[in-house]
């Protein structure tokens, strides 16, 4: 029967329950130039991060890696330190071996206008709920 549920997730929008709610609209702004990239194996959620936060991006962030594929990622293009975006949403996802909680964003950028992007390597995911990481990025003021 376990085998049955190996592998299994569940994802549930909870942006409307508190502490969470707290976070949706909140403004913040990137300490350090980033990726923005897609995993391929998980083409349809863009992720913001760089090699401090996610060892298996490159190690310089370099807009002549944009559009290309770097071991296990697709970089889609960067996005510079200094950026602002806000949450819009904050999602749970469920698996038999872990919960995690995963914040989405807007950035106010025209590159991105427009993108849902998952910003959970920005935050620290062992705590409840996941707070952002200082190197990474601070409350817009």
């Amino acid at each position: 029967m376990a085998l049955l549920f190996q592998g299994c997730k569940s994802v549930r929008d909870i942006g409307s329950q508190s502490p969470y709610s707290e976070m949706i609209g909140e403004k913040f702004v990137l300490e350090q130039d980033c990726y923005i990239f897609r995993f391929k194996d998980k083409r349809d959620t863009l992720f913001v991060a760089n090699s401090s936060m996610v060892r298996y991006l490159p190690d310089i962030v370099s807009l002549e890696l944009a559009q290309k594929k770097y071991k296990n990622v697709e970089i889609v293009g960067i996005i510079g330190k200094g950026s602002v975006f806000t949450v819009v949403a904050c999602m749970e996802e469920k698996s038999p071996e872990d919960i995690f909680q995963r914040f989405k964003a807007t950035f106010d950028n025209p590159s991105f206008n427009g993108e849902i992007i998952d910003v959970s390597y920005l935050t620290d995911l062992t705590k409840t709920p996941p707070e952002f990481e200082a190197i990474s990025a601070k409350p817009l003021e």
